[in-house]
């Protein structure tokens, strides 16, 4: 009886992570900053589950996360997160510019160059990953002093195995952790 209650136990535990590593969890980045002011939300979607998070990107784990990052070790690593990240299906991509300038022919100038430069990176984008739908970019021109806003929102669907895969890389390159390069005395 105690055997039959451990086979159903380590079955459960299997079967729990085969569900991580293969079922598809929607993560949604939304970024809104207005002046001075921005707001981050992050949201994770597993089946009908939806677990939101606000962090403070000045207080919370971002910036210790971005101190740790290696900068020389980041080269080495673009290969493969490349093609990692590519695997990956981004089904939102959204990115809106408001801005206004004293002078409404410098706004419209600047509105002109950000459709221009816009459209190549739409372009890069596509070339770089996978894309459910196709990118929008939305940048408003205020004709009068304004203060700039910007809203972006990512929406991808990536599996425990692809998580795993990332971060793997970004271990084993060193990207993540202490100082970069050196020897070591073994």
């Amino acid at each position: 009886m105690l055997w039959l209650c451990l086979v159903l136990l380590a079955g459960l535990l299997l079967l729990l992570l085969l569900a991580f590593l293969f079922l598809p969890v929607r993560i949604l980045i939304h970024y809104h900053r207005e002046n001075n002011n921005g707001r981050l939300l992050l949201a994770v979607k597993l089946l009908r589950w939806r677990l939101e998070l606000s962090p403070d990107p000045v207080k919370g784990p971002f910036l210790s996360m971005a101190s740790r990052v290696n900068p020389a070790n980041v080269k080495k690593a673009l290969p493969e997160l490349r093609r990692a990240i590519r695997k990956i299906p981004f089904r939102d991509l959204r990115l809106e510019l408001k801005f206004g300038l004293e002078n409404p022919a410098a706004t419209g100038l600047l509105a002109g160059g950000g459709w221009a430069a816009g459209g190549t990176l739409i372009s890069l984008l596509a070339s770089c990953l996978t894309l459910e739908n196709r990118p929008q970019l939305k940048i408003v021109p205020v004709f009068e002093p304004a203060p700039l806003e910007i809203t972006g929102t990512v929406e991808m669907k990536i599996t425990g195995f692809q998580g795993l895969k990332i971060l793997f890389i970004l271990l084993r390159k060193k990207v993540l952790g202490g100082a970069s390069g050196g020897t070591s005395s073994h």
